[in-house]
């Protein structure tokens, strides 16, 4: 039976639960007006692990903009040479340096988000999901992280801040007061 897929929200933040986000300062990041994809985080850091990438430091949020979440949706197929789009030549080639053990878990007709569903459940999985998350989206959107300006820092928020983290509900009251978010407009999704 064919299933038709959802369209995908506008923008899709990933957040823990003790973070403050001014979605209006995020929509400026990611919502570009060119349909480019976009993929941005409060703090980000490098580390040198399978050949080096970007992370972000999760808890300050990670935010993919409608674009990057189709780009990252898109089936793969790798057995069929004509016709691929530099992003499908892209992961093909990642796929094969297997350098974190993922083209185990590849199958044709995958997507990048497929993909590393099926990595992180693994038994023996042994990469922090931001560790993950930053793998994936250096070595296979094609992107690059975008750090938000300004840099989150733990334990710290100030009113240009785009994400807080480790916020207490007095905290969380505060940050909202300081940065008094905009109606979204019809149809906008988050």
């Amino acid at each position: 039976m064919y299933q038709t897929r959802a369209a995908p929200p506008d923008i899709l933040m990933l957040v823990d639960d003790d973070t403050s986000v001014d979605i209006d300062k995020v929509k400026e990041l990611v919502l570009n007006g060119k349909n480019m994809p976009v993929i941005g985080a409060g703090s980000t850091f490098t580390l040198g692990k399978y050949g080096g990438f970007s992370a972000a430091h999760g808890g300050f949020g990670t935010w993919f903009n409608k674009a990057a979440i189709e780009l990252l949706t898109q089936p793969i197929y790798c057995d069929e040479r004509q016709n691929q789009n530099e992003f499908v030549q892209n992961a093909c080639a990642k796929l094969q340096t297997n350098r974190a053990g993922e083209l185990d878990h590849f199958r044709q007709g995958d997507s990048v988000f497929d993909i590393f569903y099926k990595y992180a459940a693994r038994e023996q999985f042994c990469m922090h999901s931001d560790w993950e998350m930053g793998y994936m989206i250096t070595n296979y959107s094609g992107l690059k992280l975008q750090q938000a300006e300004p840099r989150s820092k733990r334990w710290w928020c100030a009113p240009e801040s785009v994400t807080c983290h480790n916020q207490t509900p007095g905290k969380m009251e505060g940050f909202k007061i300081a940065h008094p978010q905009s109606e979204l407009k019809s149809g906008t999704e988050i």
